[in-house]
């Protein structure tokens, strides 16, 4: 059941892609620095969020891994050329955006500055 995708199905992941391969690369670093204990604002920003080490890493860890499943799946789909499963996962990726923003929101309201 192969069929040719619209114009929008092929230029979504072109646009989709980077912004996630962006928040694989940010929040990986983040994740990578928090663990190995790196010395730096990325390092030590769970401090600043009064989180412990492990949930802020826990935290850049799942949306980094999530950044990379949906580099995966786009362009799984776009080579597959399924256009229903292309659109399911850039609503997904809408929601996951949204809960990012939501979360950073909150992470925002916990900030304690130190200067």
């Amino acid at each position: 059941m192969q069929t040719d995708l619209k114009l929008f199905h092929k230029l979504i992941p072109i646009l989709i892609i980077p912004i996630c391969f962006f928040i694989f690369a940010m929040y990986g670093w983040s994740a990578f620095s928090t663990i190995t204990e790196k010395n730096g604002l990325n390092g030590d920003m769970y401090m600043y969020y009064r989180l412990n080490r492990f949930q802020y890493s826990a935290y850049t860890l799942i949306i980094s891994i999530s950044g990379l499943l949906f580099i995966f799946f786009q362009a799984l789909f776009l080579i597959q050329k399924n256009p229903k499963s292309l659109t399911k996962t850039f609503w997904n990726i809408l929601i996951f955006i949204g809960l990012i923003i939501v979360c950073e929101i909150y992470l925002r309201t916990r900030f304690v500055g130190k200067g």
